[in-house]
């Protein structure tokens, strides 16, 4: 696994624009992020662990192994995969506040929507058996609208309510989509 800011000062780089929008420390102890700083010493080592993990270049045991040769952190797969559990609240927080930072004025004034569904499967089902289909507000910081459809329920904006004004970000599954025009 390699790192995933290639040296320390990368790192100290990204941290520091993150820290000019986002008071990580303070965000963390307010989410209950971090609440005891045995092997993760500060927001910004918990944050390089989820970005590390994040990045899907490997499991929690290897993650956990990198933290230990990186110097980041001292902990099993376990006590990771608890950090990250009890860090997600953090984390969407951070996003919320970065996309808020970037809203110029002008676009303030009108909702910004993202949208994005994932799979669903039952315990040993070879395959998708659900998708849920998700809003999220970054203004709010909150997930705003959901739906719960079958495997045949695919992205698309119809799933959910569009009030006019209202800027909506979904990936390229989002892109077929009749009588989705607002004026």
């Amino acid at each position: 696994m390699s790192d995933t800011c290639c040296d320390v000062g990368c790192w100290q780089e990204l941290v520091s624009a993150i820290a000019a929008a986002v008071d990580l420390e303070t965000l963390a102890r307010q989410t209950g992020a971090l609440t005891r700083r045995r092997e993760v010493r500060s927001a910004g080592d918990l944050l390089r662990l989820a970005l590390a993990y994040g990045s899907g270049q490997g499991s929690l045991q290897t993650t956990a192994a990198w933290a230990a040769r990186a110097g980041v952190a001292e902990l099993s797969d376990t006590a990771l995969h608890n950090r990250l559990r009890h860090a997600a609240d953090w984390l969407v927080a951070i996003a919320g506040q970065l996309l808020a930072a970037r809203l110029d004025a002008a676009t303030r004034a009108r909702p910004l929507r993202l949208v994005d569904a994932t799979c669903i499967s039952k315990p040993g089902s070879r395959g998708t058996d659900w998708r849920l289909h998700a809003v999220f507000d970054p203004a709010s910081q909150a997930f705003v609208q959901f739906d719960l459809t079958d495997v045949k329920g695919g992205e698309s904006f119809e799933h959910f309510t569009i009030q006019p004004g209202e800027l909506w970000i979904g990936d390229r599954g989002y892109i077929a989509c009749s009588g989705c025009i607002m004026s």
